[in-house]
């Protein structure tokens, strides 16, 4: 059994230290370990229909070292809220790609809206 971590062996355990607790974080993790939205999401796209199923979703969060209850409770009901078709009854819908980057560009605002306020107060004491 070797004790060296490998770099992404490294960087994974750190990201699941601090816990994922929002969308401008979530979008960040996403960013930073896959490099672009599309990436993301086609590499979890495992039926190759344009939408996450639940449980891909949940995977793709876990990959960002999120637990599956932040999944769930936290970011796929945002991202469903932006999807433009409805779910079946007693079905849970799929992310759709559309609905998956508009919530990516909404986080992509609110992190710069902190950063302004963070800034801002800083010269406006």
């Amino acid at each position: 059994l070797s004790r060296e971590l490998s770099r992404g062996d490294f960087i994974r355990l750190f990201q699941s230290v601090e816990p994922i607790n929002s969308l401008v974080e979530f979008r960040a993790s996403l960013l930073r370990t896959y490099g672009t939205i599309e990436a993301a999401f086609e590499c979890h796209d495992r039926s190759c229909t344009g939408a996450l199923q639940p449980e891909d979703f949940v995977r793709l969060c876990v990959s960002l070292g999120c637990s599956s209850h932040h999944a769930q409770q936290l970011f796929y009901q945002q991202i469903c809220e932006q999807n433009t078709q409805q779910p079946e009854p007693d079905q849970l819908p799929p992310v759709s790609f559309s609905a998956f980057a508009l919530s990516m560009r909404h986080a992509e605002c609110l992190g710069v809206m902190q950063w302004l306020r963070r800034h801002a107060s800083r010269h406006w004491r």
